[in-house]
């Protein structure tokens, strides 16, 4: 698949989870050759009003990068996802512009 339907800035998100559902979100930072891009790991906040029992609604901060975490460089599949981490969990793709459900315990 190409890379050319990400441009810089735009958000990835991973779900991922089992008795919990975690959410990740990463910014497009860089477009390498054809078929990869370069992302970065960003902070998400939690939507007003969308606490439940040990659970939220989350979205991105764009630009919120810590210093800690460097740039992954990621090869874009043929269904327009990367692979975040070595597991079959670990798929991110485009953010739809809605926040996502996020659960935890106490």
């Amino acid at each position: 698949m190409s890379n050319k339907e990400f441009k810089i800035g735009d958000v990835l998100y991973n779900s991922w989870g089992y008795d919990q559902t975690n959410v990740s979100f990463f910014e497009v930072v860089g477009l390498v050759g054809k078929a990869s891009i370069e992302i970065r790991p960003i902070a998400s906040d939690v939507v007003e009003g969308s606490e439940g029992f040990m659970s939220e609604s989350v979205v991105p901060v764009p630009g919120s990068f810590s210093d800690d975490c460097p740039v992954m460089r990621k090869r874009v599949d043929k269904w327009g996802a990367v692979d975040i981490y070595k597991a079959s969990y670990g798929r991110a793709r485009k953010w739809d512009g809605r926040p996502k459900y996020s659960s935890h315990y106490a």
